[in-house]
């Protein structure tokens, strides 16, 4: 007897099947992809109810910022919106809706967003011309917090204190970075209505993608002093931000903040678009500008930046150009293998305080540099050794070299507070740290160091603070974590120690709150004063011996075998020794990513 062929499955079903399971690793993500499948299917779908992650305990304490920003939703329920069916019958009781209906929830694991279930067959046809009428792309964003046409429409334009007052009104849900980034805003224009502010969105999205903004105040110091201009990038800001700072030089030879631009990693042309923007702010002083000093990065934009300041000299940070020449050279394998004296050649090549110094230099790199490197340098570096080399720095005949570390003053008046160095040695490629009676101060990437805090551009707002405070986490991490030429060695337990741990610890601080950092504190704090023995490479990874035992690490140094590790999911001792030892960073947000992607507890 025959088996009966089962019946065959319709199309909603092959379509549930299909969409169920499914697998998001953002909420952007998703809408994206429900856009697309909604266009194809000619349906109308609005969300019925969800659980804003910001609202979950697990989520808030400590607050994870970036898992809320990326996935947004712990559930979400979409039903169909048939535009035809009453909303409310004038007779009889109300009338069932259209039962198709999508379920999306967080997974177990809370690193992605699951569609759990879905019911897609639809009471009602479908109707072209009513999906043309009613159907926004990127609405599933804008629900989120703001409506997209509002965000398009305001998109690339300076926006008014008015205007963040109506977008405030028109938030929708409690989006943590659009909505306090909004209240930061409002702080700001409450202290300083003439701050000039522009805001850019993703198209078609309610994400914030570049935020740029100066005071009134230090737009009277740009047009008192914009002959010289210094650009410094800060990249991957806790992992999820760039922070892009211009700064001008006083008659005193210090350097003092302009203007900020703030944007998620990887943005094409952001120099451009700060430099854009601080001349739409200060018109005057385009003609003005007699050098603007950048990182390496400023090479691929030249044409872009000499339409911009035609005046201007455009010249490379020189420890900057340093840190990229010696990073090539370690990608290419020649440094520290072929030619241990690499750094030394570099320095003396960059520093050159003539032609014919610099043509000495360059012959002994290339005699004996590597032959891999020494070719990408004669093409890349050497046809701009204007824009980098010392003897044809900016105004170098008045010994003031704009391609290397200034002293930073601040937006103060000058008896308020005089910067004094910290240290007075210093390594090209190394930032110059400066600091004054208040406590130490944040480093640029490029060597300039701040003598203020990052706030201290808006004149003491402490509203402005506590909100950077609450849309960055504890605040801006100070400076960045940059591979380069190996640290120098301190003596443990040093002050030099404790300063260089205060930044990482920092930045542990705002991405896994007070309690959790204080635990890294002690393992950071036990690594430095007991080190470790037998640290090496297995072949997968490493290990290390703490006096008693055996523990093997991961190859990125992330993982640690330990029960230290394993219990509490944070960087232990074992991790930090071994950065300590190879001269990695002490904070990289893969360190956190088993604390944040953990199973949640029963």
């Amino acid at each position: 007897m025959e088996r009966p062929e089962p019946p065959p499955r319709t199309a909603a079903g092959q379509e549930e099947q299909e969409l169920r399971e499914r697998a998001f690793f953002s909420w952007a993500e998703f809408s994206r992809f429900f856009d697309a499948w909604c266009q194809q299917r000619l349906a109308l779908f609005f969300v019925k109810s969800s659980m804003h992650l910001a609202r979950c305990r697990w989520a808030s304490a400590p607050p994870l910022y970036t898992l809320i920003d990326v996935l947004k939703y712990s559930y979400v329920r979409l039903v169909c919106k048939d535009v035809r069916a009453p909303s409310r019958p004038a007779v009889g009781p109300p009338q069932p809706g259209c039962p198709a209906f999508i379920i999306v929830k967080l997974s177990p694991l809370r690193d992605r967003l699951v569609v759990t279930e879905c019911q897609l067959t639809h009471s009602h046809p479908a109707c072209p011309l009513e999906f043309a009428y009613y159907f926004r792309p990127g609405h599933l964003l804008a629900n989120a917090c703001l409506p997209v046409r509002t965000t398009n429409k305001i998109s690339k334009q300076f926006v008014a204190p008015a205007d963040v007052r109506q977008l405030l009104s028109y938030c929708k849900g409690r989006d943590h970075g659009v909505l306090d980034a909004l209240h930061v805003l409002e702080g700001l224009f409450r202290t300083d209505p003439e701050a000039k502010v522009k805001l850019v969105f993703v198209e078609d999205q309610a994400v914030v993608e570049t935020v740029f903004f100066l005071t009134s105040r230090t737009r009277a110091l740009l047009r008192r002093f914009p002959r010289m201009l210094l650009v410094d990038r800060l990249p991957a800001l806790q992992g999820a931000l760039d922070l892009l700072a211009v700064l001008c030089v006083d008659g005193s030879g210090r350097a003092r903040q302009a203007a900020c631009c703030v944007a998620r990693p990887g943005t094409p042309s952001l120099l451009r678009f700060a430099l854009a923007s601080l001349l739409q702010s200060a018109p005057d002083v385009k003609d003005r500008v007699r050098c603007l000093t950048a990182g390496p990065e400023v090479a691929a934009q030249l044409p872009a930046v000499r339409q911009l300041l035609p005046g201007a000299r455009v010249q490379i940070c020189r420890a900057q150009g340093l840190e990229t020449l010696f990073s090539k050279a370690q990608e290419l394998g020649g440094a520290g293998r072929e030619d241990p004296g690499l750094w030394s050649r570099l320095c003396r090549l960059a520093g050159a305080a003539s032609p014919s110094a610099y043509a000495e230099a360059l012959a002994e790199l290339r005699a004996h540099g590597p032959a891999a490197f020494v070719d990408y340098f004669e093409r890349s570096w050497a046809p701009r050794r204007d824009m980098w080399v010392r003897f044809r720095a900016f105004e170098a005949a008045r010994d003031l070299d704009a391609c290397v570390p200034l002293q930073l003053g601040d937006t103060r008046a000058p008896d308020e507070g005089e910067a004094r160095p910290v240290d007075p040695k210093s390594q090209a490629g190394q930032g110059v740290e400066w600091g004054d009676a208040g406590g130490r101060r944040p480093a640029l990437g490029n060597g300039v160091v701040c003598s203020t805090p990052v706030g201290a551009v808006f004149e003491g707002n402490p509203e402005w603070a506590v909100a950077t405070g609450v849309y960055l986490g504890e605040g801006l991490p100070r400076g960045g974590e940059r591979e380069g030429p190996r640290e120098p060695k301190k003596i443990p337990g040093s002050p030099g120690e404790e300063a260089a741990d205060w930044e990482p610890l920092a930045k542990f601080r705002a991405a896994c709150g007070p309690e959790l950092a204080d635990l890294v504190a002690e393992e950071l704090t036990f690594a430095r004063r007991h080190g470790t023995r037998g640290f090496h490479w297995t072949g997968a990874g490493f290990a290390l011996k703490d006096g008693t035992s055996d523990f093997f690490l991961d190859g990125a140094l992330t993982r640690c075998s330990c029960s230290i590790h394993a219990a509490r999911r944070l960087p232990c001792r074992h991790l930090f020794a071994a950065r300590l030892l190879t001269g990695a960073a002490l904070f990289h947000v893969d360190l956190l990513r088993d604390c944040w992607g953990r199973t949640p507890e029963p």
